[in-house]
């Protein structure tokens, strides 16, 4: 309640200082600049208190983009990886979330989404029936089959992700959807599990880890695209590699 009280006080300033700017601009004669003014201040409150700008943005990408249109709207890649010998893996650091896109041949091949703070929720790809918001739902709970999965649980490292065919953008597109150690509501305890099963257990002991797993973990991370589970893992940052590279986070 404090919380919200202060969070209402400091909007109420907010406003109060913006109109005497903008009255004093437009007094000067500086009209245009100060309709500027106001269209940052927007973006900017939409920044800071909603998740609109970073969802409008999502939506708007969609495998088959051109580079140059895609970075029109989300800027340069701040890192790059080489997937392989025509893609790479280029890492958008969006504050609320990790953004990374597939370039092959000038074209966007596919896309994923981690999620980094709490109430960062977009729609995910659909495949069947809707998968839905972003950590709103269990892995278990998503009607399409899942063909595949890797798990780790290293020093490095620690993820659980899944694929699924085919993703909202075609027939040739996967889906993938997963909990990843270093995003929001990361699960772990519960990755741990399988990963110890995988390395040391039979598949009869794995079976049911695998589907308490799935009943237990809600998704932190998605994407689609034209692109292998093993390019996806490979995309994965570590912890330490996200931290170095997006000043000192998570």
């Amino acid at each position: 309640m404090i919380k919200n009280l202060l969070h209402s006080q400091y909007q109420q300033r907010f406003k109060t200082v913006m109109f005497g700017i903008l009255a004093l601009m437009i007094a000067l004669g500086e009209y245009t600049e100060a309709i500027s003014l106001v269209n940052d201040a927007v973006a900017y409150i939409q920044r800071q208190y909603t998740n609109e700008l970073e969802y409008e943005l999502l939506e708007k990408l969609h495998v088959g983009n051109t580079v140059s249109y895609v970075e029109s709207f989300v800027g340069s890649p701040q890192v790059a990886r080489v997937i392989d010998q025509q893609t790479t893996a280029n890492y958008f650091d969006m504050d609320k979330c990790l953004l990374t896109i597939f370039y092959k041949q000038q074209r966007v091949t596919g896309y994923t989404v981690l999620a980094l703070v709490e109430g960062f929720a977009p729609d995910t790809f659909k495949v069947g029936a809707s998968a839905g918001a972003l950590g709103t739902f269990k892995l278990g709970d998503v009607a399409a089959i899942n063909t595949d999965y890797v798990v780790d649980h290293s020093k490095a490292a620690s993820y659980f992700v899944e694929q699924f065919d085919s993703g909202y953008s075609g027939l040739l597109t996967k889906g993938f959807l997963g909990n990843v150690g270093y995003g929001v509501n990361a699960q772990t305890d519960a990755i741990v599990g399988l990963y110890e099963q995988q390395v040391y257990g039979t598949d009869a002991d794995i079976a049911p880890v695998l589907k308490a797993l799935r009943n237990k973990v809600q998704a932190n991370f998605y994407g689609e695209g034209d692109l292998t589970l093993a390019m996806v893992e490979k995309s994965l940052m570590t912890p330490a590699e996200f931290s170095a590279y997006f000043g000192g986070r998570p």
